[in-house]
């Protein structure tokens, strides 16, 4: 099986699971994750050098999305990658996603954020998967927004 180096976790990907799961949801996708059964998921189409490439680089070359709060760029795809993270309360290690997306200048963004994370679930329930219809790219914003008990997220909105 040939894979490819994530710099950014050091661990080999297997070919089948950089290319595109074309019928998965998000939720899908976060429930394969966190089984242990997919360690990453991207919307972008195809298994040759260029797509593994677009996919690669938007990985190690992302920039966080909370330094871009508020930056209107056009969303073209994503990756949603597991890693490994310390809860705060309990300290305990386990698997998040890790949201990486990609714009149509080829710039790249990356959030852990359950609100980024709901944001896609929306964009792809309503719009579908990147690549299947003429909705995307689509403009978006990050924001953050107030929640409960104080709490603060970020959250994607149509620019």
């Amino acid at each position: 099986m040939a894979s490819a180096k994530d710099a950014s976790t050091e661990m080999a990907v297997p070919e089948e699971i950089i290319a595109s799961a074309s019928a998965m949801d998000v939720a899908g996708i976060v429930a394969g994750m966190s089984s242990g059964d997919l360690q990453m998921y991207t919307s972008v189409k195809g298994v040759d050098k260029v797509a593994k490439l677009k996919v690669l680089d938007a990985i190690t070359n992302s920039e966080p999305l909370a330094d871009n709060l508020r930056t209107a760029f056009k969303l073209t795809d994503f990756v949603i990658q597991v890693i490994q993270m310390a809860d705060e309360k309990t300290g305990e290690i386990g698997n998040v996603p890790r949201i990486i997306l990609i714009t149509d200048d080829g710039k790249a963004y990356h959030a852990i954020s359950s609100g980024v994370l709901q944001s896609l679930r929306n964009f792809v329930g309503v719009l579908g998967e990147p690549g299947t219809s003429d909705a995307w790219p689509v403009a978006v914003t990050c924001d953050e927004v107030k929640g409960r008990n104080g709490y603060r997220f970020m959250t994607l909105k149509l620019a």
